[in-house]
């Protein structure tokens, strides 16, 4: 089966390594090129400069109606609008918010894997978020685990012609109940701490 591999965007912060030179085609949410744009013009020490990083790295395809960018390694970042394309489900889940922005790139994956039928991976380090890829049937990994298997197969016209205006809907038996997804992972992470503002995200630097 075809796998499209997505990533926890605050590793992206941490370990810049790991997207700059990611060999294949990876998935992500565009809040996260918006919220990397504002850090690379803000002063917030080594968040600050891992945007830039990320930045200076990734060579925008400019004959692409996507925002779609080239690694160092010839693999292919995805920037998707979690705002439209996300699965809509009919129940509130305890775990799964579709006002939260994290959440909605978990929902957008869902959508574009039953598009696309393709098989997610999904690299994380948050307990919280493994949870939630468990309850949505992702496969995951952590940093200690991460390595990469298959081969480039998404082509920019894949996502240009997916159908945003009437998404489906998944009904309970199609995820998990979070009462059967573990509980117990031992995961040592620092998060980026943030705060929102009435009009713009203020960053902290990593702590």
């Amino acid at each position: 089966m075809k796998i499209l591999y997505s990533i926890e965007p605050d590793i992206c912060i941490i370990n810049t390594d790991i997207l700059i030179n990611f060999p294949l085609d990876i998935v992500l949410p565009q809040y996260f090129l918006t919220q990397i744009n504002h850090l690379s013009n803000s002063d917030l020490g080594n968040a600050t400069e891992s945007a830039n990083t990320i930045i200076n790295s990734l060579n925008q395809w400019e004959d692409s109606d996507l925002l779609l960018f080239k690694t160092n390694s010839e693999g292919r970042v995805y920037f998707i609008d979690e705002s439209i394309n996300y699965l809509k489900v009919e129940n509130q889940y305890q775990y799964i918010d579709n006002t939260n922005l994290l959440d909605r790139y978990l929902l957008s994956l869902l959508y574009l894997s039953n598009i696309l039928e393709a098989k997610i991976v999904f690299l994380a380090s948050s307990p919280e978020i493994l949870k939630k890829c468990r309850i949505l049937n992702f496969d995951t990994l952590t940093l200690a685990e991460f390595t990469l298997n298959g081969e480039s197969w998404l082509q920019p016209e894949m996502l240009i012609n997916v159908e945003t205006s009437n998404p489906d809907i998944v009904s309970e038996p199609d995820i998990l109940d979070a009462s059967e997804t573990e509980t117990t992972v031992q995961i040592q992470w620092q998060d980026i701490r943030v705060s929102q503002g009435t009009s713009n995200i203020e960053w902290l630097d990593i702590r």
